[in-house]
């Protein structure tokens, strides 16, 4: 399993919540993953179709024909990487939601360990959300993917903050809850997109960053105080 690294470590709600990623057993899987890994480094330094088979298999240590015994094409092997990627997207998202978690939490600590978890997964694979975007826009299947892993997450937190509408003095809780996740999502997506245009507090770090935004959705929740732990 692969652990994420970053910031999150510190807060107690998520210190242990890791990118789930099951190590291989057998021998064939192994070298799959070798490929699929392989694909994904190099997608940090090049575009999705300037990746060559050949570079790839250079990337893994791994052969022309090792490659074409697990894959049909280059294209498969990104389809591959994708539906890999799309899985354990699920299983961590599953996890991180999970209602035993943060039995003993309240909203804002809640929001909090989510735009922390997310800004560090999502500087963990640059390219690979690159490369996400450049195929979305190709292709349907691709683009239904990725809206599927929003709505999973999306769901996820709003379930997490309907289950506390006792802390939100908005006049209509169920309301303000879509907007905030809807609006964490958005601006979390403006932090890590170095091609958004405007300022998106480029010059601050994340800790300025998560602070203000927690600040504003504290005052448009019209937040109270979570309950105390018995």
């Amino acid at each position: 399993m692969t652990v994420v690294a970053g910031t999150h470590r510190d807060n107690p709600w998520i210190a242990d919540l890791e990118w789930v990623r099951p190590a291989p057993q057998d021998r064939g899987r192994r070298t799959q993953f070798r490929l699929l890994d392989a694909l994904e480094r190099l997608l940090d330094t090049e575009h999705i179709d300037d990746v060559s088979v050949a570079a790839i298999v250079s990337e893994a240590s791994s052969s022309v024909g090792a490659f074409y015994h697990h894959f049909t094409d280059r294209q498969t092997l990104v389809y591959a990487m994708l539906e890999r990627v799309s899985n354990e997207f699920e299983a961590t998202t599953r996890a991180a939601v999970a209602p035993e978690r943060w039995q003993h939490g309240g909203i804002e600590d809640i929001l909090r360990g989510y735009l922390e978890f997310a800004l560090d997964v999502g500087r963990t694979r640059p390219g690979l959300r690159r490369a996400e975007a450049v195929l979305a826009l190709r292709d349907p299947e691709v683009r239904a993917m990725l809206d599927k892993q929003r709505r999973l997450l999306a769901d996820g937190v709003g379930d997490l903050l309907r289950a506390r509408v006792g802390e939100i003095g908005h006049p209509d809780p169920l309301l303000a809850i879509d907007y905030v996740v809807a609006q964490t999502a958005a601006v979390l997506d403006a932090r890590l997109d170095a091609h958004q245009p405007g300022a998106l507090l480029a010059d601050h770090d994340d800790a300025v960053f998560i602070a203000e935004t927690l600040r504003s959705i504290r005052a448009y929740l019209d937040l109270r105080p979570a309950p105390t732990p018995d």
